[in-house]
């Protein structure tokens, strides 16, 4: 005769429980100073520099410069928009120059003595965007121009 020790079902479910939560227990504490040495070193926070300070240039700085870019034309423009013989036509550019030192842009107005009007608009579409070393903030400047 064999004798079989019975448990009931809700004994025997508890009795699972206990054993895996031993193992999962005795298996992970085993495991966790393992799992310590090779968890990465804290680090520190990069440092980062503090940004250089905008230097400003002066507006009548920005304004020679600008009367120097539309001189290096001169040439140019006058080849494209001939003035005809012994008339002298006077524009006044209004320039916008972005913190970096390009034409944004521009307008033009003619000068009440020139002897036919139109040449403004020759002139303004002739002329490249103008460049200037970087100002550091939005410039507006006023250029004067004579032709021829």
């Amino acid at each position: 005769m064999s004798t079989v020790a019975s448990i009931s079902i809700p004994a025997a479910i508890l009795l699972g429980c206990g054993m895996i939560s031993a193992a999962l227990f005795f298996g992970l504490r085993a495991r966790a100073p393992e799992m310590a040495t090779t968890a990465p070193a804290p680090t520190s926070a990069p440092v980062t520099a503090m940004p250089a300070p905008v230097v400003i240039t002066p507006r009548e700085t920005v304004a020679a410069q600008a009367q120097e870019a539309v001189l290096y034309q001169l040439e140019g423009l006058r080849a494209r928009c001939p003035a005809g013989a012994g008339e002298r036509y006077r524009f006044t550019f209004d320039v916008t120059f972005d913190a970096q030192g390009v034409e944004v842009l521009h307008g033009i107005t003619e000068d009440r003595s020139n002897p036919a009007t139109g040449m403004g608009l020759c002139v303004s579409g002739a002329l490249a965007p103008l460049r200037v070393p970087p100002p550091g903030v939005m410039t507006m400047v006023e250029v004067s121009l004579s032709l021829p």
